[in-house]
């Protein structure tokens, strides 16, 4: 939890919230002070009281910290992610510079040396971009760390106004940690490499401490899966991220990112591989304001989100939102729903990882055709039959569902009709100037290449008398006649 800059984190909270299944129950609190006498502490507990040196953290602004458990628990290490600034920044240089830093669990501090301090703490730069690209973004923002895929997601800013998302391998920092060289040192290392977690760390040399105290950093610097940002935000600053590992409905599990916006925005996003797709973007609150903090309860199913004004608990599938066409369902790319053809709803996939269901579902972009069956014959159902005198005057409605996709009406799947688009329908008239025809007539959508019947008549002409109406409401609209139209 971050209040005022300040990180406090105690190790059975980090069992429960970050590493699900974990064995630490130690009741030990760490924190971290931001400021200009910054610290990272092993402040309460029963393992001894413990800090980083004074000259190791400058002025540091701290954003999240987690544990990286190991099956061996001597190996469990804990990482702090934060901000410094950078005290040798040129005029057109980044004022800050992003920062993990990394202690050993079971660190007890120094024996000669060291002796009130961390003899594991090391320390690496972490950039969100690629190494010869001068726009890297700097300034961490909020990290995240699934556990289950051992990833790390962090959101960045760059002094020009772009904000990014960045994916790192902990495998790899955790290696990098092991085995890169200091930063600035030249000597030989006898013995265990200084920052190794150990058993008993008060056994450690002092030679190995004084290595420690002197040249906490690791020469490596971290940069992300690809070497590149995943994405970068136009207009909107990204201010947390937590990620949940999804079951989708072929029982793959699928990264899903919820970041916040600075606007008060929650953006939804499925991250695969180098691709990533924004799901949905959510705005619950009333009142605009910078997401301050989000909290995952995978059990529950559920996302709380917080600005400085509003608390909102969200449902991390809300299937409903994608309305009751299998289209809409699939096209959504949302691995949480799948549609059911049985039960004609988007609904929500089993998360329990033993889901053997039948809901329809097509993460691959270039997968169109798993609805075509089921909106085949869903629409022959809703197929709505109109009985309209010769002279008639009328007017079908086709609701628009995007204002970004191209309208179409056919006639018996062969003529073309065109049709007059206004904020909430593309109507098809006729008249005078265009005289009406028995048929059957199909309103279609497409839009990325996806195409979709919204609706669809069966005109039948009527000779006899019919009972003057001026408006008939129907299923998906309103037909407005000049004079009758009978409803079979």
């Amino acid at each position: 939890m971050v209040i005022k800059g300040n990180l406090h984190i105690q190790s059975q909270s980090i069992s429960e919230y970050q590493q699900p299944g974990s064995d630490i129950r130690d009741g030990n609190l760490y924190s971290a002070l931001s400021g200009s006498r910054s610290v990272i502490q092993r402040s309460y507990g029963t393992k001894r009281l413990i800090k980083t040196d004074d000259n190791w953290l400058t002025r540091a602004e701290f954003v999240s910290a987690a544990l990286l458990a190991e099956s061996n628990k001597v190996n469990d290490e804990i990482y702090f992610f934060y901000n410094e600034v950078n005290q040798s920044a040129g005029l057109d240089d980044e004022p800050y510079k992003a920062q993990l830093g990394r202690v050993c669990k079971m660190d007890e501090g120094g024996k000669n040396l060291l002796i009130d301090s961390w003899t594991t703490f090391l320390k690496a730069r972490l950039v969100c971009g690629h190494p010869r690209d001068p726009k890297r973004f700097h300034r961490l923002r909020d990290a995240f760390l699934l556990k289950e895929g051992r990833t790390l997601y962090g959101v960045f800013s760059s002094s020009w106004g772009k904000a990014a998302v960045c994916k790192y391998s902990m495998n790899e920092i955790s290696s990098a940690f092991k085995t890169s060289k200091l930063k600035c040192y030249t000597g030989s290392i006898s013995g265990p490499r200084p920052g190794n977690c150990v058993a008993s760390s008060s056994q450690t040399s002092k030679n190995t401490l004084t290595i420690i105290k002197e040249h906490p950093e690791i020469e490596t610097v971290i940069y992300p899966e690809g070497q590149r940002p995943l994405y970068l935000l136009e207009n909107e600053t990204y201010t947390r991220v937590v990620a949940d590992r999804a079951r989708d409905a072929s029982n793959v599990t699928r990264d899903v990112l919820f970041l916040g916006t600075d606007q008060g925005k929650i953006h939804k996003v499925l991250q695969k591989g180098d691709q990533t797709v924004i799901i949905a973007e959510l705005s619950p609150f009333k009142k605009e304001a910078p997401i301050s903090n989000m909290v995952l309860d995978t059990t529950m199913g559920h996302l709380y989100v917080s600005t400085e004004f509003e608390v909102v608990r969200l449902s991390l599938a809300d299937c409903d939102q994608y309305k009751d066409t299998c289209w809409n369902c699939v096209l959504a790319r949302d691995p949480y729903c799948g549609w059911d053809p049985n039960g004609h709803t988007c609904s929500a996939v089993s998360q329990s990882g033993n889901y053997s269901g039948s809901l329809l579902q097509s993460l691959d972009p270039k997968s169109t055709d798993v609805c075509k069956g089921v909106e085949e014959r869903k629409n022959q159902e809703a197929l709505k039959k109109v009985s309209v005198d010769t002279t008639s005057y009328i007017y079908l409605p086709c609701p628009l569902r995007s204002h970004h996709a191209t309208y179409t009406w056919v006639k018996d799947d062969s003529t073309e009709y065109a049709c007059s688009v206004d904020e909430e329908s593309c109507t098809l008239r006729f008249g005078e100037s265009n005289p009406m025809g028995q048929g059957i007539f199909k309103c279609t959508s497409k839009e990325e290449g996806y195409r979709e019947e919204i609706t669809a008549y069966e005109v039948t002409l009527n000779s006899g008398r019919i009972p003057e109406v001026s408006l008939v409401v129907v299923a998906t609209g309103v037909l407005f006649l000049a004079i009758t139209i009978l409803l079979l």
